[in-house]
């Protein structure tokens, strides 16, 4: 237990000093900008390459990897649904924020620190259904059928916005060496494991920075709206995962943790490009931080994963 303890302050220690250094303005308010930058582009595919070395695959997992992009249909589906009686932008709100998975940012560390490698490769795999919706799937998608920016957006707009998510490219090459049964090259794995290894505390550093908690009457309403929506499905999933899936108990505690996500990072940026509210989707970001934190934290104490 002291253990388990000890390495939950390590990891949390991180979103602590972005928080409390933005609030002393030693960060500027859009500095986490920057970071996210650095986390998509440098240390997340790092860290993605780090946890497939030596990763011996097996072909029935890849299944993992459609679960993860058919529960992002099914939790987009059902909040455009939900929403239909609101306006363009608020319901493309709710899609954005009610759906998808932060892994790469949040849960990533997490897996890190207490399942190691073989852990971060099967929520890896997961993880590639899941970015093809959260890294512009779901945006696309929603700003076509929405059509937030006056017409619907064709397969050719679709695939080039995809190919432009630097951690899904990767994501796809590491599997497709995987299943070809080609070893990443020893170098490769030695010039990106210092890197790969920062990507924990700067995920954690950038959620820290982008924590804000508004008293907005009528932010507290719509995140109360969002976020039940978004949990209550997230238990479904997680019951899903556990008693029904057919892979073996570890695949299945790391779905199971990963139903309680928080919302995705990239949900702000793209309620940005549709001429959203950006501050509202911060605050339910924001607060799906602190939900998510209490529940992976008890799941990995019941589970036993940080024995």
């Amino acid at each position: 237990m002291a253990n388990v303890t000890f390495r939950l302050f390590s990891l949390l220690l991180p979103l602590l000093l972005g928080y409390f250094l933005k609030r002393g303005r030693f960060f500027g308010p859009e500095d986490y900008r920057v970071v996210v930058r650095i986390i998509m582009n440098i240390t997340l595919p790092c860290a993605v390459i780090q946890s497939f070395y030596g990763f011996q695959m097996d072909l029935a997992l890849l299944s993992l990897t459609f679960t993860g992009f058919f529960a992002n249909w099914v939790m987009a589906l059902l909040a455009l649904g939900l929403s239909r009686k609101q306006g363009k932008k608020e319901r493309m709100l709710d899609m954005l924020c009610a759906s998808g998975f932060n892994l790469g940012n949040f849960m990533l560390p997490f897996t890190q620190q207490f399942i190691g490698g073989t852990g971060v490769a099967l929520q890896s795999l997961f993880d590639v259904g899941n970015s093809m919706m959260c890294t512009g799937g779901t945006y696309v998608f929603g700003a076509g059928v929405l059509k937030l920016d006056g017409k619907k957006m064709g397969i050719k707009g679709i695939l080039s916005k995809l190919a432009h998510s630097t951690p899904l490219v990767t994501y796809l090459v590491m599997i497709l060496l995987a299943v070809s049964q080609v070893p990443i090259p020893e170098w490769v794995a030695t010039v990106t494991q210092p890197t790969g290894a920062a990507n924990g505390f700067l995920s954690m550093f950038m959620i820290g920075m982008m924590f804000e908690i508004r008293f907005d009457e009528a932010y507290r309403k719509t995140a109360v709206s969002v976020l039940a929506k978004r949990y209550a499905c997230g238990t479904v999933m997680a019951l899903l995962f556990y008693f029904v899936l057919p892979f073996d108990l570890p695949a299945r505690q790391i779905l199971t943790v990963c139903a309680f996500a928080p919302v995705p990072s990239m949900a702000a940026v793209y309620t940005e490009q549709v001429g959203g509210d950006v501050g509202l989707a911060s605050f339910v970001t924001s607060c799906s931080f602190v939900i998510s934190g209490v529940i992976v934290v008890a799941l990995i104490l019941v589970m036993g994963l940080g024995a």
